[in-house]
């Protein structure tokens, strides 16, 4: 896994399977913009890994909370509700934006 920071902005790769992207809001707080999977390797757990280590990374760069959007990308993400439960499954909860204008919004305090 290597990780790059440029601009307020977290790159996270593992080799060239998957992709993560993050904003730092604040020096306790990501915003998960991206996680993506490259096509041939969806259904291998590599998803799992990539957050399990990004979480883990966050951690230890000393960031306490991390927000997602859980909506799908493209025809090819999984649906709405199998992204929650996958979200979910790394204890990330959904919670109501202040403005209401975000109902996919979930946090992982950590």
């Amino acid at each position: 896994m290597k990780a790059k920071f440029l601009n307020n902005k977290i790159y996270i790769k593992d080799e060239d399977k998957a992709y993560l992207n993050a904003n730092i809001i604040d020096e306790n707080t990501i915003f998960i913009e991206l996680l993506k999977v490259e096509y041939k390797y969806r259904n291998k757990k590599v998803a799992s890994n990539m957050m399990e280590k990004s979480i883990e990374y966050l951690k230890t760069k000393g960031f306490k909370q991390i927000y997602l959007n859980a909506l799908p990308l493209d025809s090819f993400s999984p649906p709405l509700e199998k992204l929650k439960t996958f979200y979910k499954k790394f204890d990330f909860n959904e919670i109501q934006s202040l403005d209401n204008s975000n109902a996919n919004l979930m946090l992982k305090v950590i």
